[in-house]
């Protein structure tokens, strides 16, 4: 038997993960578990604390039935918290079928920067989402006026009377057709809703609604829009994608570029997350060096530094994620705790959904969590074989600098990176197919072209924001650096479109597959996702 390092954090996440799973389709009584879970946590703690009845072997961890009533505890806990913060039956939004339309007037806050796309035929229109106060049909007599706290994607034709772009948290009066888009996976299985505004009749009604802080951070990306496009006005798709890769202007990109990344199984480096944020930490760390600050301070600023930077490009579930992680690695030293990162993935699940429980139905939740965790589990597997042919020969002496030092980097850089594609590839492509109805073995080869040239373009952004705010010529050399950059993925990723074969169109797998599946990737790596040699490095376990 090897023995498990005590994590019990993740037990608990997991608890409370199914807890809120079982909330979202099921209202709570609310009374009855807030008793139940008072009860079984003071009973869990009493029992883990006192060691009976069930004491428990040395090294195990908790006690087995404390440990039990604990993580009953937690999942009631989702359970209520799902409840309590999931949406509102009795405020509903217009429930439509997949394409059929409805002409609304509707009272809602401009919940995000719109930006200027192309519709499919080439006109220009607002885009951006509403969060809905009140709405009523008006489809021959008018209706009365009916509550809602939903989010819906409003578009509106540019017209000169609009050319100036709605700013956050304005509140409107629309009158529109709202029409429901079929369902996807992707949506959680819900009906996304489309209002198309109807120029002549809108009315604002006030400004400042939305939050002060989403707001300060909301200029703070328009300027860093502006600065990424300085000198390469001239170059609409580099723009995109540098907003999109670096701001998370998903919806600026041109639909068949969208396409091209979604089929070669690169889509997800426009994914706010963890590169994103590693690579601006490094940025941050830089500056915190040369104005010799101490370490331990580092987390003071590192920490509100990403978070403002998360809410700035949207709070995507992956960037929120990242953040979380971050903060409890950096945080782990000053609570005396060796970071760990099984523990800070199951923590920063834990604040996402007690937050926000619908986030569970969320793609990029799934998709994000998912991957990480088949990063830490699989990759050392992979990892293992390659570091022989990546490692230095154990009969010639280390190299103390020159080539050959340079060949060995790039050779240990290259086996993490193969390691990391194959881990990634093998735990995302079921999901992909189930949520896309997409099976790219391509991804094998084209996240080892397009991830490198993605987080060098996300380096090169920051040092254009870090330098072009000392000296903003400085921005334009970075700024076309990332245009000879942004080609090379573009066309690195046109290549691996057209290879025949590269991709498919599938069904959805049924859903017993795709547990047999993830239960024999579970079984290939564990022996080696729990090594025994951590509880002899930190005997009290870690969170």
């Amino acid at each position: 038997m090897i023995p498990l390092l005590r994590r019990p954090v993740v037990g608990l996440a997991i608890a409370f993960v199914i807890g809120t799973g079982w909330g979202l389709g099921h209202p709570p009584p609310v009374g009855l578990l807030f008793v139940a879970a008072a009860l079984l946590t003071l009973f869990g703690g009493f029992a883990i604390r006192r060691q009976a009845p069930f004491p428990a072997p040395p090294g195990t961890g908790f006690d087995t039935a404390g440990s039990a009533a604990l993580l009953a505890a937690v999942a009631l806990a989702g359970w209520l918290n799902a409840g309590l913060r999931g949406p509102d039956p009795a405020r509903p939004l217009p429930d439509l079928a997949a394409g059929q339309g409805l002409n609304v007037e509707l009272i809602g806050v401009v919940d995000d920067t719109p930006v200027c796309v192309s519709n499919r035929f080439g006109k220009l229109q607002w885009s951006f989402p509403i969060a809905i106060e009140s709405w009523r049909a008006v489809a021959g007599r008018a209706q009365n006026w009916r509550a809602s706290d939903g989010t819906i994607a409003a578009r509106l034709p540019v017209t000169v009377a609009n050319i100036r772009a709605y700013n956050y948290g304005e509140r409107r009066h629309w009158f529109g057709n709202l029409r429901a888009a079929p369902p996807r996976l992707a949506n959680g299985g819900q009906t996304r809703l489309y209002l198309t505004i109807f120029p002549r009749y809108e009315q604002a009604l006030a400004d400042g609604a939305g939050n002060p802080l989403v707001a300060a951070c909301l200029r703070v990306r328009a300027y860093a829009q502006r600065e990424l496009a300085r000198g390469i006005e001239d170059f609409p798709e580099t723009r995109a994608i540098l907003d999109s890769l670096l701001l998370g202007y998903r919806s600026v990109m041109p639909n068949d570029l969208y396409q091209e990344f979604a089929r070669t199984g690169t889509l997800h480096i426009f994914a706010i997350s963890g590169s994103h944020v590693v690579e601006l930490a490094a940025v941050l760390v830089f500056a915190l060096t040369a104005l010799r600050l101490p370490r331990r301070t580092w987390v003071l600023t590192l920490g509100p530094a990403l978070g403002l930077y998360v809410v700035m490009t949207g709070l995507q579930p992956s960037a929120v994620r990242a953040w979380v992680m971050a903060s409890v690695f950096w945080l782990a030293p000053v609570a005396r705790r060796r970071p760990d990162a099984y523990a800070a993935t199951a923590l920063s699940a834990v604040i996402i959904l007690a937050v926000d429980p619908t986030d569970l139905a969320n793609i990029g939740f799934v998709l994000s969590y998912v991957c990480v965790l088949g990063l830490v589990y699989l990759s050392p597997i992979f990892l293992a074989p390659l570091r022989g042919w990546a490692g230095a020969d154990p009969l010639q002496p280390p190299p103390e600098g020159g080539w050959r030092a340079w060949t060995q980097a790039a050779a240990r850089w290259l086996a993490l990176i193969l390691a990391a594609d194959a881990a990634a590839w093998l735990v995302s492509a079921p999901l992909t197919a189930w949520y896309f109805g997409l099976f790219s073995p391509i991804a094998l080869i084209g996240n080892l072209i397009v991830v490198p040239l993605s987080g060098v373009i996300i380096l090169n952004g920051c040092l254009s924001l870090f330098f072009g705010a000392i000296l903003p010529p400085l921005a334009i050399v970075f700024n076309h650096a990332n245009l000879a950059l942004v080609t090379a993925m573009i066309q690195s990723t046109h290549w691996l479109e057209s290879i025949p074969g590269g991709w498919w169109n599938v069904p959805p797998p049924p859903f017993w597959a795709m547990l047999g599946y993830y239960v024999l990737l579970l079984a290939l790596g564990a022996q080696r996702a729990w090594r025994p040699a951590d509880l002899k490095r930190s005997p009290d376990g870690v969170f």
